[in-house]
């Protein structure tokens, strides 16, 4: 599948994979603040912003789409930085393909099982009455009445777009429900380890990446160190975006 990118700078090349409901559009002002130094791909994952469409959304399907993206663009390896579903792809494209990532970042996830979660936000965006909206605050009206997190519902809305008169989503919901129990959990990767250069960034207000969480990290990713960002939740690059560029710019010109 032929990914959707933005890219920026020239340099040694970054590859920077959003979260769920996301697309490289979240990360453009990070992406502009490494491009003085990196070529930055800002990257829409499958089913996601203005990537093509297909009913299999599992991290290896998604891992595959970076390996031909990489492969398009002559890039023999790259650094890669992941968020969130982002982050778990990232993880599983260095354990099985570990020849062709230089450094890695994973920002807020772990390499394991999460609870159920996002159902209940495929079903509130489902529940939008598409045909009745004249204009996007409408939309927002109607999911703060479920979801009171106004920066949330914000970021979900990107995702509403028109087409014509009508209003439609560029996400794929019916590929992503399909696979959320995937999503959510974590895929057979073996006895894969990745033995190169690995940094976890963590929010402190988010509770994804536990203490408990860093031994099975080690185990998959032995040069694994940490990084906990003060002011931060799950979005760390959006809540703390200075202090996180130059924690990547300081883990990459080691």
């Amino acid at each position: 599948m032929k990914l959707f990118f933005q890219k920026y700078g020239s340099g040694p090349p970054i590859i920077i994979l959003h979260g769920l409901f996301g697309s490289g559009d979240n990360w453009r002002s990070i992406g502009r603040s490494l491009a003085d130094q990196f070529s930055v791909y800002l990257v829409d994952l499958r089913n996601h912003g203005r990537s093509p469409w297909h009913p299999d959304h599992t991290y290896p399907a998604m891992a595959g789409d970076v390996l031909e993206l990489l492969d398009r663009q002559g890039i023999e390896r790259a650094h890669i930085v992941g968020h969130s579903m982002g982050g778990k792809t990232a993880m599983y494209l260095a354990l099985r393909h570990p020849h062709r990532v230089e450094k890695l970042i994973v920002v807020d996830i772990a390499p394991k099982k999460y609870d159920a979660i996002f159902g209940d936000i495929i079903k509130w965006l489902r529940s939008l009455p598409l045909y009745k909206l004249k204009s996007r605050t409408d939309a927002l009206a109607y999911l703060l009445q479920f979801l009171p997190q106004k920066g949330i519902v914000q970021f979900l809305l990107k995702n509403l777009v028109r087409d014509g008169e009508n209003w439609r989503w560029r996400v794929n919901l019916d590929a992503i429900e399909a696979h959320l129990g995937e999503l959510n959990g974590w895929p057979d990767v073996g006895n894969a380890r990745f033995e190169g250069p690995t940094l976890f960034v963590r929010g402190k207000q988010s509770d994804y990446i536990q203490p408990e969480d860093y031994p099975r990290i080690r185990h998959y990713f032995p040069k694994a160190r940490f990084v906990t960002i003060a002011n931060a939740g799950h979005w760390v690059h959006a809540d703390q975006p200075d202090v996180f560029v130059r924690t990547v710019r300081f883990f990459l010109n080691k």
